[in-house]
Parts: C-alpha cells; structure tokens; sequence
C-alpha cells in the first residue's frame, strides 16, 4: 500500500489522469482507507479547480513565480 506522502507526491498525476491502472488503483486503494489523505485530494482538486477560474491577465508573473517557488519549497520539506 502506497504511503501518505506517496499520495502527496502523486496527487498531481492522480487529478491530471496520468496514471497507468495499477498505480490509479492502489492510489484510489489508498484513499478508500486513508480519510486524511482523501481529504487532502478533495482540498488540493478544490484548489486546481479554483486557481483555473482565475482571470490571469491580472496575476503578474513574478506572483507566478512565487507560487512556483512555494509549491517547490512545500515538496522538499516533506
């Protein structure tokens, strides 16, 4: 069984469909167990989802950037 930060790693590839089936099953194999880590997908597709709505003519790209530079940090301090 894959291990929560696993998920965290793959949710990513999860939400974009680019898995092959075995690794979408035991990621969905984990989810049917793992309350927390369902919750976390529910919030992070949430968040895909709300930041696509986003008019982007009025983000600049250094507030991209910084976005970029957090997600980044984020993945290396687990």
């Amino acid at each position: 069984m894959l291990k929560c930060k696993q998920i965290v790693a793959q949710a990513s590839e999860y939400i974009d469909g680019d898995m092959g089936l075995l690794q979408k099953f035991r990621f969905q194999f984990h989810l049917a167990m793992c309350v927390h880590c369902r919750r976390f997908v529910k919030n992070f597709t949430a968040g895909i989802e709300m930041i696509k709505r986003l008019p982007y003519d009025d983000v600049s790209q250094e507030q991209i950037d910084c976005v970029h530079r957090r997600i980044a940090q984020s993945k290396h301090s687990r």
